[in-house]
């Protein structure tokens, strides 16, 4: 019998269970102040908040999100949004035109994760679970 160890604990040491298992390409819904916002938007607000994780940075301790409707290149968008280089750094809650590809630390990781709390129907529409 094989046995698996876990990149991060199942328990925290104070006996909470693991919340998310974060992966590069899985959706996210960010929120501002608490989730329960979300459930009273529309589908068209709701893509407003979609991004995708692009990379999860451990040296730097944050989650690098991509807004789901940007198809330029990364190293375009660092002078598109005004940067000298990275990227903007915070939520940025309705500023994803301006702001397409963010990061937020893993302790201002306010979203709900796809699979977990909301998923994407085959016709592409969200559904919070």
């Amino acid at each position: 019998m094989q046995s698996t160890y876990p990149i991060a604990p199942e328990k925290d040491k104070n006996n909470n269970p693991l919340k998310y298992v974060l992966t590069k390409g899985k959706m996210v819904l960010v929120y501002d102040k608490n989730p329960e916002e979300l459930f009273v938007m529309d589908g068209l607000q709701l893509l407003e908040r979609l991004f995708q994780i692009t990379q999860l940075d451990v040296e730097a301790s944050c989650i690098k999100l991509l807004h789901h409707s940007e198809a330029r290149e990364k190293k375009l968008l660092t002078p598109f949004m005004g940067l000298k280089t990275g990227m903007k750094g915070g939520k940025n809650i309705g500023e994803h035109k301006k702001y397409p590809w963010i990061k937020v630390g893993v302790n201002s990781f306010d979203c709900l994760v796809e699979g977990y709390d909301f998923k994407i129907n085959s016709i592409g529409k969200l559904e919070i679970i």
